[in-house]
Parts: C-alpha cells; structure tokens; sequence
C-alpha cells in the first residue's frame, strides 16, 4: 500500500466501462444474502500475503471468499448481484481503491463496498471516496471487527455458514 506522500497514480484503465452492463439484481434475491446460503465477499488487495490471511480467516469463520489483486481484475471478477461484501484497499498498484469502487457501483448501485487502508489520512475518509461506500476499516482488523461494522452500516448480519 502506499502512503499519502506518494505521487499520483496514472489515470485508472477504463475497465468497468468496457465490461458489459448487467441488469440490475435486487438484494431480495441476491443468493448470497438468502437463506442458508453464506455470504460471498470480494477481496481487493495487492498485497498477496494480506489477501490470503484476510481470505482464510474470513474462509475459517464459514464466508465464501474470492480475491483480487488489483483493479483490472477486480473488474473482471465482478458481477452484479454476487457479492454481500466487497472489501478494497485505498492504493492499489494499478489504480486508486476509490476507482474501483467507483466502478463498481456505477454497475452495481446496491453494491456494499468497503475501504480498507493501512495508513488512513482523516481528510480521505471523509472526501473523496464515491457515494455508496459503506465507509473505511483500518488494518489491521479482526473478523469481529469487520463484522459489527458491516452490521452497524447496513442493519444486518454477514451471514456465514453454519458451523460443524
């Protein structure tokens, strides 16, 4: 990740713009906020070894979990209605985390997108990040910690699998 200082990063690819629009899906019939079915979240980070712990804790506690190292491929990855979470890092190395949100919920309005950042400048937090993110997470956290914040902001439990 990289800090506040660093330069700015060239203009983010046009790869949410080029993918195909798909209809809208409400969340009532999102399969991934229905029933039993766990929820599936997104994981954007391009720090591998960040990606994987996040990935198998949050694989541990019953969470479907796909992962993304930047931007371009989070855009490939992403489909409407798939995901109950999808967490970005604030900088990644092929474009701005905002941007992918950005992309993100111009495709997908109802899209729970969440920033994370290792290095979080107060101003960022509250400018700058499109309209719809759900807000930021600090790293490092703990499933628990990510879980209450997703339940405060959107009024309802992530829902895992059920346990052994």
């Amino acid at each position: 990740t990289r800090t506040s200082g660093a330069s700015r990063l060239p203009a983010a690819p046009s790869v949410f713009r080029r993918l195909p629009r798909d209809s809208h899906i409400p969340t009532s019939i999102r399969p991934c906020c229905k029933g039993n079915v766990p929820a599936k979240i997104l994981i954007v980070d391009d720090e591998p070894d960040l990606r994987t712990v996040m990935s198998q804790l949050l694989s541990s506690r019953g969470f479907l979990v796909e992962t993304a190292a930047g931007g371009a491929e989070a855009a490939q990855a992403y489909e409407p209605g798939t995901y109950a979470l999808v967490m970005v890092d604030q900088c990644l190395s092929d474009m701005y985390g905002w941007e992918v949100a950005e992309g993100i919920l111009k495709r997908d309005p109802e899209a729970k997108v969440l920033m994370m950042t290792g290095n979080l400048d107060p101003k960022d937090a509250a400018e700058g990040w499109p309209k719809g993110v759900l807000g930021w997470i600090e790293k490092p956290f703990g499933v628990a910690d990510l879980l209450a914040f997703y339940e405060k902001k959107t009024g309802r439990p992530l829902r895992a699998a059920p346990g052994p």
